[in-house]
């Protein structure tokens, strides 16, 4: 990583960041809900407006009444935005690392498309969260930064879109597999959920390359 100038400003950061690779605007992106048992991985991309300057932090260190108001307060500014959804079927084929990658990839073109008209790809860098570069997008320069969401704004965004978005989500699926505790785990493996995956077994929202171990634990 070429740029280590952190402090806890993820907006002087992000001018910080600007300057010292003589860029005007920045894209950033992040994903959620890749440690899961069930449900896909959800990656936002987020290029905030010109001027933008509210409340940022990683959304994992926000309660979620705080997320939820930051989301509104982000969407507020117009923001040109990509999200994309890699299911659990197609986690279990490439597995996680290259899901994370894939939905980043998605979300990055559709952030990139969304913003067409008012982007200028090589005055843009694209700021990555974690420690590895997006394939095939090769258009605008990239850095990847290690724990990003809590230190640059665009992917600190990026970050709670993302977590809103997979959220609602897993809300939503309680009514095609109850019983699971989606509206309060998310998919993660809490002691209810993986009480459920010994009694009930997998459904097909369940990743069965991360629930093998505890099937095998049931027997």
């Amino acid at each position: 990583m070429l740029f280590t100038d952190f402090d806890e400003d993820v907006w002087k950061n992000q001018e910080k960041l600007l300057a010292f690779f003589l860029k005007k605007t920045c894209i950033g992106t992040d994903e959620v809900g890749r440690g899961c048992l069930a449900g896909p991985v959800v990656a936002a991309s987020v290029f905030l407006p010109f001027g933008s300057a509210f409340f940022l932090r990683d959304s994992k260190k926000l309660s979620i009444k705080k997320r939820e108001m930051v989301s509104k307060t982000i969407l507020s500014t117009k923001p040109f935005v990509g999200i994309a959804f890699v299911h659990p079927i197609m986690i279990d084929r490439i597995n996680i690392l290259n899901a994370t990658k894939l939905a980043m990839k998605i979300s990055i073109r559709r952030c990139l498309e969304n913003a067409k008209k008012v982007l200028i790809h090589r005055d843009t860098i694209l700021c990555v969260d974690g420690n590895f570069k997006v394939p095939e997008i090769n258009s605008i320069q990239q850095i990847s930064i290690i724990q990003g969401d809590d230190k640059i704004a665009s992917i600190s965004a990026a970050s709670v879109l993302a977590k809103v978005t997979r959220d609602a989500y897993m809300k939503s699926m309680i009514r095609f597999f109850p019983g699971y505790g989606f509206e309060q785990n998310k998919g993660y493996g809490t002691p209810l959920h993986i009480r459920e995956i010994k009694k009930n077994g997998l459904t097909p929202f369940h990743r069965k390359s991360f629930c093998s171990g505890i099937l095998d634990d049931s027997h």
